[in-house]
């Protein structure tokens, strides 16, 4: 018999026999009903009542081809057997607007943002959304592949935005366009951030420029990177591009150098500015692990120090007296 419970099947065997179903000849099997208990605790019932028993009768309960054991064996006399399903319902909550618990969203759309998720925000979410004439609900099975794949995008987005927090960057000081008089002194000169240090080069119409007495690379508290052409000539003229990376990535920008004879006019040229080149990280993102705080250990309390062994109190010398008072005359 096919129980509506879990695809359940019960049947009833006598030993020696080969009865896979309780409608076997001889045996007579009658379906109780469904039951549900109310409260904290609900439970899901099905039994089947046999007749013509043996002592060696025996019951069994399948689900999915696969037997179970109920927690009740089955009463031979009557020829009742039951099996129970008991279910803890798990009680709702109403989620409150936290900074971790974020709910928003717009006349068109409603939405909760779950800050930093963890397998205890697992669960059943239901979404209540009340006009003058009804309410409106819908739900959100967040368990199982749903939940592996929102948490496998959450752990995706999060390392990237810890990338680009840390990677190298170029906050700013570099122009455009340079226009300088040949036999100047031309100083490229900006602040780079990165955590770890970024590493800073600089190159000239995508060749790298090596550092030589004319062209000096510094940088200065890993933060202050220049570029220093000393006596420039026309041939100095063209693009120069400095990169700035470190392993969660890094930009490049260029900047158009313009060389010009003295006595020349000052030649014109309109900045073309140029977006800043992103360069992906270098090695696959590992986001830190935060460590416990370690409680510092308390300070020993100071002991007071032990009198000396076998130490006596002073003697007084001998043949010391007393003074004698001064008698009155």
């Amino acid at each position: 018999m096919t129980s509506p419970v879990s695809g359940a099947v019960c049947a009833a065997r006598t030993e020696g026999e080969q009865v896979s179903s309780p409608s076997r000849q001889g045996k007579r099997a009658n379906r109780q009903a469904l039951r549900v208990g109310g409260g904290r605790r609900s439970s899901l019932g099905e039994g089947c009542q046999v007749a013509n028993l043996k002592k060696e009768s025996a019951f069994h309960w399948y689900k999915d081809s696969v037997e179970v054991i109920p927690e009740v064996p089955a009463d031979l006399n009557s020829g009742v057997c039951k099996f129970a399903i008991t279910h803890n319902p798990v009680r709702e909550s109403k989620i409150t607007a936290s900074e971790r618990m974020r709910i928003g969203g717009n006349p068109a759309m409603a939405t909760l943002e779950i800050v930093e998720p963890t397998d205890k925000d697992k669960g059943m979410y239901i979404i209540e959304i009340v006009d003058s004439e009804k309410t409106h609900t819908r739900t959100l099975d967040l368990s199982g592949q749903l939940y592996d794949n929102a948490y496998a995008e959450f752990q995706r987005l999060k390392a990237e935005a810890y990338a680009e927090k840390n990677r190298g960057k170029v906050v700013g000081g570099l122009p455009d366009v340079v226009t300088i008089m040949e036999k100047k002194t031309l100083s490229l000169t900006c602040t780079v951030c990165g955590d770890p240090k970024p590493l800073v080069s600089w190159s000239k119409n995508d060749q790298e420029v090596d550092p030589s007495d004319q062209y000096v690379i510094a940088i200065d508290s890993g933060k202050f990177a220049s570029l220093t052409i000393k006596g420039v000539s026309l041939e100095d003229s063209g693009k120069y591009t400095m990169t700035v990376q470190n392993k969660y990535g890094g930009e490049s920008v260029d900047i158009i150098v313009s060389v010009y004879k003295h006595g020349d006019k000052i030649p014109e040229i309109k900045p073309t500015p140029t977006p800043k080149r992103i360069m992906p990280p270098t090695v696959p993102i590992v986001l830190p692990t935060t460590k416990a705080a370690t409680p510092a250990p308390a300070p020993a309390a100071a002991k007071s120090p032990a009198p000396p062994q076998n130490a006596k109190s002073p003697t007084p010398p001998r043949g010391m007296k007393s003074p004698t008072p001064t008698r009155k005359k």
